[in-house]
């Protein structure tokens, strides 16, 4: 009955256990839903840093290339201008162009010969660069080579470039100075807002150079089509979003106006482009979706799933157009919860734009900041289930494992219970089995043994037990006494009458203590006292265990009794000879 009861409580407390586990993790999954649902609104300020970032690591990049080595090459073209046009409409009207190509490679050699033998305009232009430049960069403008390797390959440039187009020698004296002070600057650039794309002008908006197309040059629509250049003439540093290239994508970009002496001599226009890895590396950041929209369209997210696309729409219905400062929170049907904005907050309307009719497109961008609360709750939830799992699989396990130690410790009583039957069918010759795993059924089978030899009066001790006889011949001593009889001896005392017992020694105990003495706790105390006496003489590890010494003990106990006739006999550990001993006390 008491296993069912002991199994009952267990598979309470297993099932009170999972139930107050299960409540926990669906508070928790409350508290953390609210958690997530506001965490997209608490890195608001987080995004405003990130943006701060780029566009410190943007106006970086550009003030770097506007006060690089392409000034002086600006300053130089512009003031060789008139001679370049001069020197080309000298060479056309010479040897003009020709629509036939094997004409037209003569044509240019021919006037490639004459840029060589007019060489004294060639090297004023190639020397006047070399000093600026020098004067911008030092020395280094001229490592490995030397300057007179960077005056001959200029050289060598204006006559292969003019005997083209002037228009070419502008192009190739923009376009390569860029690409090596790209080259130069490109590891102190801040990743990920390392400029994708450079494009130079000139201070009459012609566009000379593009850093990623070696043939876009002499775009002379360039400051109409990107107002942005404008602007940077006037305001110093502008950052808009605009459309560059054929393919129609975005790009943050930054305008900056290069100066030579207080005197315009063009704009540095540096691009970033809004694709999905500048997101997702902002996403890294922020640790939430991001979405730009520019207006009602969406331009790039870090997710394409169709339920966040519908997310962003919805919340961006929200978001007001005549008030950037605002913000709108959302979380709907789609299980998202996030905050849309507008990327620059604090721009003013009030100011002209120049050519433009809109704000700058970089003051119509809108930012989306979500997570799938959904989604986490999900995996929470199957988490609360794995928790209600794992406590019943513990549980069966705890059960399993709670029987086989029942079965285990129970075995042995029932093993004493069958023994004790047998006594009570008359064996009194049976012997119980002893050397359990455990000490209390071993104990008891020796203590039965023991209790049946006592009340039958047979000899106490197993018949093999040669080495503990031996022992106890050399370990327990019996004091020369008289055969006193019951009447005529005091136990407390330790004396008979008419004759003197030893006195004991102050150490041990006396008959008064050992007769107050339980059995159990005197027989433990005793063998310990044995044990204690025979480390203290360095006799070294016992050689008997305790049932053994339990045995000869009471044996010998129950043999003094009968031989002085004594209600009872008890021992005391004494160190006689540099031996301990046991020296019997007699006790009536």
């Amino acid at each position: 009955m008491y296993r069912w009861k002991i199994g009952i409580v267990f598979a309470s407390l297993v099932i009170a256990f999972t139930a107050l586990a299960y409540a926990l993790s669906q508070r928790w999954l409350y508290s953390i839903q609210d958690v997530v649902s506001s965490a997209p609104k608490n890195s608001f300020t987080a995004f405003e840093k990130l943006v701060q970032l780029q566009t410190l690591a943007m106006h970086d990049a550009a003030r770097q290339i506007a006060s690089s080595e392409l000034v002086a090459y600006l300053r130089t073209l512009e003031d060789f201008r008139g001679e370049f046009i001069a020197l080309e409409k000298e060479i056309y009207r010479r040897y003009p162009s020709s629509v036939e190509p094997d004409i037209e490679e003569k044509m240019r050699h021919y006037r490639s010969e004459y840029v060589m033998n007019n060489s004294s305009f060639v090297k004023r232009f190639a020397s006047i660069l070399s000093t600026r430049v020098g004067a911008v960069m030092g020395d280094a403008a001229f490592e490995p080579q030397g300057r007179a390797a960077f005056l001959r390959d200029k050289v060598l440039l204006v006559e292969d470039c003019a005997s083209v187009a002037v228009n070419n020698c502008f192009h190739k004296f923009t376009f390569r100075p860029l690409q090596s002070v790209l080259r130069r600057l490109q590891p102190t650039f801040s990743s990920p807002y390392s400029p994708d794309v450079v494009i130079v002008s000139d201070q009459r908006g012609v566009g000379w150079a593009k850093s990623d197309d070696p043939l876009w040059s002499d775009k002379s629509g360039f400051v109409e089509a990107y107002p942005v250049i404008l602007r940077a003439r006037t305001s110093g540093v502008v950052d808009d979003i605009i459309q560059l290239g054929d393919d129609g994508s975005y790009y943050f970009v930054t305008a900056m106006p290069m100066v030579d002496g207080g005197e315009y001599l063009g704009a540095i226009l540096i691009g970033v482009m809004i694709d999905d890895s500048l997101l997702k590396e902002a996403a890294k950041v922020i640790g939430h979706e991001i979405a730009f929209a520019l207006d009602d369209k969406i331009l790039h997210s870090t997710n394409r799933d169709e339920m966040f696309q519908s997310f962003v729409s919805d919340i961006l219905a929200y978001l007001p157009i005549d008030d950037r400062s605002q913000r709108v929170e959302l979380r709907d049907g789609t299980g998202y919860a996030g905050v849309a904005f507008y990327f620059a907050r604090h721009a003013r309307y009030d100011e002209p734009y120049g050519l433009r009719t809109l704000p700058p497109a970089i003051d119509r961008l809108r930012v989306v900041l979500a997570t799938h609360v959904t989604r986490f709750s999900m995996v929470v939830s199957a988490l609360n289930w794995v928790t209600i799992g794992l406590g019943l699989a513990l549980g069966c396990a705890g059960g399993i494992l709670l029987w086989l130690l029942i079965r285990t410790y129970r075995k042995p009583f029932e093993i004493i219970d069958q023994g004790i039957h047998e006594i009570i069918d008359g064996n009194l010759d049976y012997q119980f089995h002893f050397g359990f795993q455990q000490d209390l059924p071993d104990n008891m089978a020796q203590s039965l043994n023991l209790m049946i030899s006592v009340l039958s009066g047979r000899p106490v001790g197993r018949a093999d037990a040669d080495g503990a006889k031996q022992w106890a011949q050399s370990v327990l001593v019996e004091e020369k006494l008289p055969r006193p009889s019951l009447g005529n001896m005091v136990g407390t005392g330790g004396e008979l009458q008419g004759r003197a017992v030893p006195p004991l020694p102050p150490t041990q105990r006396s008959a008064d203590q050992l007769n107050k003495e339980r059995a159990a706790q005197y027989y433990r105390r005793l063998y310990a006292d044995y044990l204690a006496a025979q480390a203290k003489t360095g006799a070294g590890k016992v050689q008997i265990p305790y049932s053994a010494f339990l045995e000869q003990v009471v044996g010998h106990e129950n043999a003094l009794k009968r031989r002085l006739g004594a209600r009872r006999i008890r021992f005391n550990v004494l160190i006689r000879d540099g031996n301990a001993t046991l020296v019997p006390v007699l006790i009536d």
